[in-house]
């Protein structure tokens, strides 16, 4: 009973909040200035920043000595420091260097290509452009750093075979070939197309070393022409000397074989008028 009065008497209060502005909306743009005391706290805590232009004479101001300065301290991680080592060495022992500028190319089209070059003996590196500086500044692969200013690319290669690593990367669009350095030669990106129409260094020594043979054959022919004349002559006049003589033998021994049948005749003929 207690119960059912307690239910009925005692109402139960649902208590909930709802906010409402009665204000316009907040201007991002231009917001309304903070209240005096919240003002001069974030007045107070406001940093400082030191103007180095400050008292810099006008000179220094045009050429903006400071902002070089500051480019020229590069700092080199030990770490940096070897991958520069490495990129040096890449350098110093490849004939052939190809440099792809790279747009959007994923980490499993670039592990496809590694490894369709490695089967070829080329090896797909890429070194960032502060790694580069470090590694090339100095070196006779210098000019190189014109072209590489950003993550680019770089094809490195014992061999130079530059039809097959057209033929391979031909399946990979997103990479450009900007240039490239074969046997110690910094070739354009139209140069290298055409290096890659030539036919095999061994074949073209091979050409060269026949077309220079055939003026020393020439030469050697023309100072031996008269010599080799005079002994065919010679030959033919032996020739004909020798079949001179062989047929005076055969007409001699024609000669004696007549004679001796005549003689054998004359000699059967004798006997037999004496048994007469």
């Amino acid at each position: 009973m207690s119960f059912l009065i307690n239910k009925c008497t005692k109402c139960i209060v649902s208590t909930t909040i709802q906010f409402k502005r009665f204000r316009g909306k907040i201007n991002i743009q231009r917001p309304r200035a903070p209240h005096y005391e919240r003002a001069r706290v974030l007045r107070f805590v406001q940093p400082i920043y030191i103007n180095e232009k400050k008292n810099a004479p006008i000179i220094d101001l045009c050429t903006k000595p400071l902002e070089a300065e500051h480019k020229k301290e590069v700092d080199y991680n030990p770490l940096e420091i070897i991958f520069a080592k490495e990129c040096l060495n890449w350098f110093n022992h490849s004939k052939m260097i190809i440099f792809f500028h790279k747009n959007a190319f994923n980490k499993e089209e670039t592990f496809e290509a590694t490894v369709k070059l490695r089967k070829e003996n080329m090896y797909l590196i890429e070194y960032g452009k502060k790694i580069v500086t470090k590694a090339l500044q100095g070196s006779k692969y210098e000019p190189v750093l014109k072209i590489y200013n950003s993550h680019n690319l770089m094809i490195f290669s014992p061999d130079v075979n530059v039809s097959k690593m057209l033929k391979v990367m031909k399946k990979y669009p997103q990479l450009i070939m900007l240039a490239g350095i074969v046997d110690d030669r910094f070739l354009s990106h139209s140069e290298v197309l055409s290096y890659a129409k030539l036919p095999n260094l061994q074949t073209m020594q091979s050409n060269l070393a026949n077309v220079l043979n055939m003026a020393a054959l020439s030469l050697t022919n023309n100072l031996t022409l008269h010599q080799s004349n005079l002994v065919s002559s010679l030959e033919q006049y032996v020739k004909i000397k020798s079949s001179e003589q062989t047929d005076n033998t055969e007409k001699s021994s024609t000669e004696n074989k007549s004679v001796t049948q005549e003689t054998t005749q004359d000699i059967v003929n004798n006997v037999e008028d004496k048994k007469e």
